[in-house]
Parts: structure tokens; C-alpha cells; sequence
């Protein structure tokens, strides 16, 4: 128990105890009194890993084992979601998602109301979700330049974060929906254009792409797989590179392994040689400003 942890503090001074020590003592005194209900204003600042364990288990006992309703304020989204049953975020003075972990931390609370971009990952032991955050990197300057990809099958991933770490403002379609490259595209709170998955490109997303593409100080055309239900992407890009916006041709699989239309896509990729640049690699696409 808590208590016994702080029994050898009973002779010091609350002056001379550290955050940690002061914050167990102040959790102690809560839980000596065996309220049936418990408010904690981050019970776990200031303390080591080792505590936080300690009192998150013991916390979590007096919920399950003997019915005590507790409420936490924590700033922590991964103990969030490893001890809480529900989660209320409060963003700017009003609740904005609640419920179980799982339908709360996702992707748009992490873009939307924290600013950031992480994966999401299931927790072996739980199965609930916790926030990954990668290496932090600086704050791209904007270039004032937009660039549009081409992607589908996971090609454009590796694409779409360069090209934002860089500065660009970067769109991509039109994409098929649960894509790798759709995924990737919202955590990157990209613009772009979908379709349901499966389906042939509707006449008004290719409006909205071709929009997209004439706009674009930049265009790549990744070696995405082409069939019936992406080829107009090829289309467009033609007409948009005729029309004279830069194009990039990303060729690491030769276009004969991925064209599944009976020639057409290969006939596009061809016409497309003669007003693009051809990048043999991810590393040969032109992303300076």
C-alpha cells in the first residue's frame, strides 16, 4: 500500500520531502480516509517509474476490488488508456471525445487537439491503444511551393514525408480508400482525394485531383500497380504535364510488372516520358525547394 511507502517519512519535515515523496503522502492521506469516491489531480507527477506502477495498481484495485468511482486528471495518454475504463479529453474549455480508450486515441485527437503526429499501436499486454512518437524533428519552413503524388500501394509514403519535412504543401490522389498511402496521408493531415476501395475513379474526384495537379509547382507519378480503377491518374497526370507543370516519374518497378489494364497504362506511362523527368530511386526525386 501506499502508507506503508511513506511510513519511513513520518519524521521529516513536508518541507524537505521532494515532489515525488510530498505527492505519495498527499495520496496516502486520500486513501486513509476509504472514500467511496476519489478526485486525483495527476497522482502520478513527480514520481519514478517504480511509483507510478505502485500507485496505478493500487488505484486501480480500489476500483475493481472494492467499488471506490475515481476520477484522474492525467496529462499521460498512454496511462490514460492502460488504467482508465473512459476518457473525457477537454480541449479549449469543452469535451471534444469520450469513451473508451480505443474510440478515443486516434489519429485526428492526436492531430487535432495535441498538434502531433504519431502511430497508434495495440499494447501486447492490454490490447489498448499507446502513442508512439518517433524522433523529434524541426519544424519545416514552408516553401510557398505545393507538390502532388501519384501513390497508391504504400509508393507515396516515403514521399509524402519528405516532401512536408521539406516544405512543401503536399496533396496526393486520387487514392482508394484504407490504401497504406490514404493511412499515411491523414496522420499527415494531407490534402487529398479518395474513393471508396475497389472502386473506379468518379467523375468529380477526378475533378478535384486535376485541380490538384495543375496547381502543383510538382508532380509525382509513383510506380503504383495500375488497373481499371486507378488508370485515370495517368490520364490526368498526362494532361497536367502537358499543360507544363513539372513531373517526376518514379521507376523503380518497371511499369510492364504493374500494368493491369491490357497495355493503356503502359501507353500513358510512355506518354508520359516525353514530359517528365524518370527517378530510378526515392532518392533521385528532385524534393529541394
Amino acid at each position: 500500500m501506499v502508507a506503508a511507502s511513506v511510513q519511513h517519512l513520518a519524521d521529516r519535515p513536508l518541507e524537505e520531502l521532494s515532489g515525488g515523496e510530498r505527492q505519495r503522502v498527499v495520496l496516502a492521506q486520500a486513501l486513509a480516509q476509504e472514500a467511496p469516491v476519489l478526485l486525483l489531480d495527476e497522482p502520478t507527477s513527480h514520481l519514478d517509474i517504480r511509483h507510478v506502477v505502485d500507485v496505478l495498481a493500487i488505484v486501480r484495485g480500489l476500483a475493481e476490488r472494492e467499488g471506490a468511482a475515481v476520477l484522474a486528471i492525467l496529462h499521460d495518454l498512454n496511462v490514460a488508456s492502460v488504467v482508465c475504463d473512459r476518457l473525457v479529453v477537454l480541449h479549449r474549455g469543452r469535451v471534444v471525445a469520450e469513451g473508451a480508450p480505443g474510440s478515443v486515441i486516434t489519429d485526428p485527437l492526436l492531430r487535432d487537439v495535441y498538434g502531433v503526429q504519431a502511430e497508434i499501436v495495440a499494447d501486447h499486454a492490454s490490447g489498448r491503444p499507446t502513442v508512439r512518437l518517433g524522433a523529434p524533428r524541426p519544424t519545416p519552413v514552408p516553401l510557398g511551393r505545393r507538390a502532388h503524388v501519384v501513390g497508391g500501394a504504400g509508393r507515396a509514403a516515403p514521399l509524402l514525408r519528405k516532401l512536408s519535412e521539406v516544405g512543401f504543401e503536399v496533396s496526393v490522389g486520387v487514392l482508394h480508400g484504407s490504401d497504406t498511402d490514404e493511412a499515411v496521408a491523414e496522420r499527415l493531415n494531407l490534402v487529398r482525394v479518395s474513393v471508396p476501395p475497389f472502386s473506379a475513379i468518379d467523375a468529380a474526384s477526378a475533378e478535384g485531383c486535376r485541380r490538384l495537379m495543375e496547381a502543383a509547382d510538382l508532380l509525382v507519378v509513383c510506380d503504383v500497380p495500375f488497373g481499371p480503377g486507378n488508370v485515370e491518374n495517368l490520364r490526368l497526370a498526362l494532361a497536367a504535364a502537358r499543360s507544363g507543370v513539372r513531373t517526376v516519374l518514379l521507376e523503380e518497378v518497371p511499369i510492364a510488372e504493374r500494368d493491369f489494364t491490357g497495355g493503356e497504362a503502359t501507353e500513358l506511362w510512355e506518354a508520359l516520358r516525353g514530359f517528365a523527368t524518370v527517378a530510378r530511386s526515392y532518392d533521385e526525386v528532385p524534393v529541394a525547394g
